[in-house]
């Protein structure tokens, strides 16, 4: 039977609606926008962190790069790249002027007046030809004070040219120059120094000589700057502005307050209590006698007592009791500060039994609102079965910059509420388990060997399980794995807008041999991208996952419960 030419029509539209309801915003520009890897190395663009504000299905897809100008961007078919990608309704922000103003360099080089605003009136133009929408910002300022203790504008006619421009086109504009301005003077000569990335020797196990650089972002000045950008889209009422985050106001605001717990390593974090020195020059040795020594405080509002763990391999065992649940454990790097120990499950225990899974654990934290950053918590077992390198009974915790390794059972997230940031977690077999609600934001999922990433075992009628948000999934070469299977049959587990590698399974998900836990987990994948992102090939009993319903899922969101915890304030 043939179809009318009204249903037709009104099947042409609603696809077009389709198209046009899920836009990408490109972003076009140099390193102070573009992304950077987020473990081994201090450096971050605000492109990479505006990217938390963006609700799917709509997508920022960055093309800034390192020591662009407008001219090399060009050249290196850069452009054409983002050209061929153009679909009407999406936005494409522009910002260069760093390499630009390098005259003495021809390969970048631009005259403000000459070839710099043709190129840029040339972005203008091509993205309007694609339907799409342009945005002009100015660059961001570069931290350089005078004796006088007054800000120097660096940038020379270049944002006057954007401006001039973006008023002749008729092109919004982000006013980045002024604003960062106005954001270093706030934070003073000394205080803006944690927007950038100032480092000494041993702060930073990639950083072997002294850093003084006032151009390029800290992670807390690159959050700085996505806020303020997010913030002008706001107040320009740019059609954009509704993909921003239903919270997006909120998050603003988060990220402009001081956030003394926040701070990138480098930074001016709260001064320690204690130090923990495996060479004798801390206040302790060791971390599990700085932890009893600690006082008792259990109050959401008690002020955490800080430990600070100096570079080292700390071979103990850790416990935290539900008494002193109020600690910030902070180590200078990741890489360098490691807590590690050996303990696996088949072990002979002192009643001639093996011990079990739960007696495994490097680190069981049995208190709540404790926070760990920069730190490695290992179970150097091997592949001898399970291992624990982490046992989370307590509630509100969080870690920072932190990488756990195992190989099987990795980490328990037993009960409780968790909150992971930028962190690297790495085993094979059920690696992350257990019935916590627990958020991962930007974090690195690494499989050793085939397997399963994830054993949630969700209690019923909780609503939350695991949330994987701009996260990576990678492994070693050949691997294949599961997103996950059931420990439990209300198991939950959300993977959002994750780039997941070739070694992720096309079906996804694994029954675990329960077919009636198809009928009760609740397992997606929504807006991923790379060689695993497939969702036509997903288990069938994977459920889908809507745009309005991707967008609640926040960290505030999914780990507020009764109290109202937000772990993304102090």
């Amino acid at each position: 039977m043939s179809a009318s030419p009204l249903r037709l029509l009104i099947v042409f539209l609603g696809i077009a609606l389709c198209l046009t309801a899920a836009p990408t915003v490109y972003l076009v520009g140099d390193s102070t926008m573009s992304d950077k890897p987020r473990l081994d190395y201090p450096e971050r663009g605000w492109g990479q962190l505006f990217r938390e504000l963006v609700v799917p299905p709509a997508v920022v897809d960055n093309h800034a790069q390192n020591g662009r100008s407008t001219k090399s961007f060009i050249n290196e078919k850069r452009w054409d790249a983002v050209v061929a990608k153009l679909q009407p309704d999406d936005w494409v922000i522009i910002q260069f002027g760093h390499n630009d103003e390098k005259i003495d360099k021809p390969a970048v080089g631009t005259d403000p007046h000459g070839a710099y605003r043709d190129n840029l009136l040339r972005f203008v133009k091509d993205t309007r030809a694609h339907g799409a929408h342009p945005v002009l910002a100015t660059s961001v300022a570069r931290r350089k004070w005078n004796d006088a203790a007054e800000l120097i504008p660096t940038h020379g006619d270049y944002p006057d040219v954007v401006r001039a421009l973006a008023a002749d086109e008729k092109v919004p504009l982000l006013e980045l120059e002024n604003l960062t301005t106005e954001l270093e003077r706030s934070l003073g000569v000394e205080g803006s120094k944690k927007l950038h990335l100032w480092f000494t020797p041993g702060e930073l196990a990639s950083v072997t000589k002294e850093l003084r650089d006032d151009t390029h972002y800290s992670d807390y000045g690159a959050r700085r700057v996505a806020a303020l950008a997010a913030a002008e889209i706001i107040r320009l009422k740019l059609p954009f502005a509704s993909f921003l985050r239903p919270d997006a106001a909120s998050i603003v605001s988060s990220l402009l307050a001081p956030r003394p717990l926040l701070l990138a390593p480098g930074s001016s974090p709260p001064a320690p209590d204690a130090t923990v020195a495996a060479d004798g020059s801390g206040d302790y040795t060791s971390l599990q006698e700085a932890i009893s020594k600690a006082p008792l405080r259990t109050g959401a509002s008690d002020p955490r007592w800080v430990i600070q763990v100096k570079p080292g391999t700390y071979r103990e065992r850790i416990y935290v009791q539900r008494e002193r649940g109020r600690i910030l454990v902070r180590g200078e790097d990741h890489a360098t500060t490691i807590i590690a120990f050996d303990l696996h499950a088949g072990l002979i225990g002192l009643d001639g039994n093996p011990i079990g899974t739960f007696a495994t654990p490097t680190v069981q934290i049995d208190g709540d609102g404790m926070v760990w950053e920069n730190l490695t918590l290992a179970n150097t077992a091997g592949p001898v079965g399970q291992a624990l390198a982490l046992r989370a009974d307590g509630d509100r915790l969080v870690f920072r910059r932190c990488r756990f390794l195992g190989w099987q059972d990795t980490m328990l997230l037993n009960r409780g509420r968790h909150y992971f940031e930028d962190c690297y977690i790495e085993g094979h077999v059920d690696f992350i388990f257990g019935g916590a609600t627990a958020y991962f934001a930007r974090c690195e999922i690494h499989a050793l060997r085939d397997g399963y990433l994830t054993a949630a075992s969700t209690p019923e009628g909780t609503p939350h399980g695991y949330v994987f948000a701009d996260c990576r999934v990678t492994a070693d070469e050949g691997v294949k794995t599961y997103l996950g299977r059931p420990w439990r049959n209300y198991a939950r587990t959300v993977f959002l807008r994750t780039e997941l590698s070739a070694a992720v399974r096309a079906e996804g998900w694994h029954n675990w041999g329960k077919p009636a836990a198809e009928l009760t987990t609740f397992y997606a994948d929504y807006a991923s991208t790379g060689p695993g992102a497939n969702a036509t090939a997903r288990a069938p009993w994977a459920k889908p996952l809507s745009e309005a319903d991707a967008a609640t899922l926040t960290a505030p969101a999914v780990l507020a419960g009764a109290d109202a915890w937000n772990p993304l304030l102090p």
